[in-house]
């Protein structure tokens, strides 16, 4: 019985045919490679998923409704609606009234018989811009009595939510006339808790892009500008009387 097991483990533990011997090299192989091609699998499925994610984040942003004009340009428009507004003063030489803008920034507004004068802020009335108005006869409400304003405010502000805008210019928009002529010239006014005056001038008849041109100073030289200073001419003139 002894002869027969030693005999079995002989022939199970000593192979030694050909075939036997390499199946065995054929199965060491594998198992010495086995470990490797799992995590080159792994890392190719990890690959593959995270290619997956990263595309799926791509299309979930691309498929969002664009934003807002006022979040792409940082501007928010305001209407003033002279029949909303509070009258400060009245007369035959013209009223004066006091409009909501932004949250803490009412906006003080003069008509007199040929002239429209426009200041912002919270002592709007005594700040520079409210003395300021263009040589020509001009007006904020042709023929109406309301108008639209654009603040130009700080980008952070419109990204918190809940929290105020904080403007640093206003652009509007006056109707003049000079005789027989008519036009349309862009207002840029600087805005601070401090300070409101008039920056830039712009004929938007002349300019094709004079929006573009009214924000694009408002966002770069508003800010610094000095209130001491006159107001200067920006873009092409020869349209609109100023």
């Amino acid at each position: 019985m002894d002869q027969i097991i030693g005999r079995q483990a002989t022939r199970c533990t000593a192979p030694k045919t050909p075939l036997v011997r390499k199946a065995r090299l054929l199965w060491r192989f594998w198992h010495k490679n086995q470990p490797v091609k799992r995590r080159h699998l792994a890392a190719s499925t990890l690959l593959s998923r995270a290619t997956f994610s990263i595309a799926a984040l791509l299309a979930l942003v691309l498929s969002q409704p664009k934003a807002a004009a006022q979040d792409a340009t940082h501007g928010v428009v305001t209407t003033i609606d002279l029949d909303t507004c509070r009258v400060l003063r009245g007369g035959p030489n013209g009223k004066s009234w006091r409009c909501p803008g932004l949250p803490g920034y009412p906006v003080h507004v003069v008509e007199t018989d040929d002239r429209s004068f426009l200041s912002v802020g919270p002592s709007a009335a005594t700040q520079r811009a409210s003395q300021q108005t263009l040589r020509v006869p001009n007006t904020l409400f042709p023929n109406t009595k309301r108008a639209t304003i654009e603040w130009r405010v700080q980008a952070a502000a419109q990204a918190v939510p809940n929290q105020a805008a904080v403007p640093y210019a206003v652009i509007a928009r006056l109707f003049t006339a000079r005789d027989a002529a008519r036009g349309q010239v862009l207002i840029v006014s600087k805005v601070t808790p401090t300070e409101a005056c008039h920056v830039a001038l712009i004929d938007a008849e002349a300019n094709i892009e004079a929006l573009a041109l009214a924000r694009s100073i408002a966002d770069t030289s508003a800010r610094t500008f000095d209130c001491n200073k006159a107001p200067t001419v920006e873009g092409k003139t020869g349209k609109s009387p100023m």
